[in-house]
């Protein structure tokens, strides 16, 4: 088969290869020669951009260190990096040495309110380590104070449970639940829910099994909420080593434990509205008014409440 071949003429080549030279050199990024000037004050920022970091005081490193393990697990200062998502009871569980003073921060929002069915403390030649509250079936239970989730599992006796660390080294259980509606690591306000009752587990019926506990060691969750009046008993807790027994009693001296007082404002107490409440009837489960109600949420007489509406009734 015959080429076919064109005829270019030389000039044109010529023509065509210095187009291309000069295009080519136009898409070379262009080399910046600073001035002597421009040199200068590159090299005084530089210098003053090290001086500056390198004279960060030491409480200012160690207040940034602090915010950084903030957004870590919580209460790094009594566990450390120990974050157990398998196991109820901790490996370094002890009870406090002396007395440890916690400070209650933040909401609070009781987990269910209903009458106690069983205490904590000795119970047919075993310990009950946290109380039983009634509950209906599948009803809604809270998380009592902001924290984050380190156990939401199937747990032997215990059922259904999610147990939450709280920032002041607090953790709280919810056992025999229904369904679990959290997951580990997952970040909680006061009052969202973290399952539905139920009687999973080792229950002889429908309630919750609520747990508090520090350092691993279960304590009586008296101490912290006062449960015929749905608030908590104050904003300071001090536990010792009889704090983790029935009615603050050395078992083996019987010698009764001072009870610890505090001046410290009472919290408010937060209600999560379900379906069915209303004012008048949230006003005689928490014996106060309507009035009182409407005056601590600014509500006027035509205001209506809606359910997972947070009210403050204390």
């Amino acid at each position: 088969m015959k080429q076919l071949m064109t005829v270019i003429p030389l000039r044109s080549i010529s023509a065509g290869l210095c187009v291309a030279t000069l295009m080519l050199a136009s898409c070379r990024p262009a080399r910046v020669v600073p001035s002597s000037a421009t040199a200068k004050r590159s090299a005084e920022k530089s210098r003053t951009a090290v001086v500056t970091e390198s004279s960060k005081s030491k409480p200012e490193i160690a207040r940034r260190s602090a915010s950084s393990e903030k957004t870590g697990y919580p209460a790094t200062e009594y566990y450390g990096n120990s974050w157990d998502t398998e196991y109820l009871r901790l490996s370094s569980s002890q009870a406090p040495v002396g007395t440890v003073r916690l400070t209650i921060n933040g909401a609070f929002v009781v987990p269910v309110c209903g009458r106690i069915n069983s205490e904590f403390g000795p119970r047919n030649g075993a310990m009950h380590t946290g109380i039983d509250i009634k509950v209906e079936p599948d009803a809604p239970v809270y998380c009592a104070f902001d924290g984050m989730v380190r156990m939401a599992k199937n747990y032997g006796d215990y059922g259904n449970i999610v147990t939450v660390r709280h920032e002041n080294g607090l953790e709280t259980v919810y056992a025999h639940l229904n369904s679990i509606a959290v997951n580990v690591n997952q970040r909680l306000k006061a009052g969202d829910r973290v399952g539905g009752g139920g009687r999973t587990g080792r229950a002889s019926g429908v309630h919750l099994h609520f747990e508090t506990r520090f350092k691993g060691e279960p304590f009586n969750p008296r101490l912290l909420i006062d449960f015929e009046n749905c608030r908590l008993q104050s904003t300071t807790l001090a536990l010792n080593e009889y704090s983790y027994r029935k009615y603050g009693k050395n078992l083996q001296t019987g010698v009764p434990v001072k009870k610890e007082t505090s001046t410290s404002a009472i919290l408010p107490v937060l209600h999560v509205v379900q379906k069915g409440d209303t004012l008048y009837s949230l006003a005689r489960r928490y014996e106060t008014t309507v009035e009182q109600l409407r005056k601590l949420n600014r509500l006027t007489e035509q205001s209506t409440i809606q359910t997972g509406q947070q009210l403050r009734v204390k």
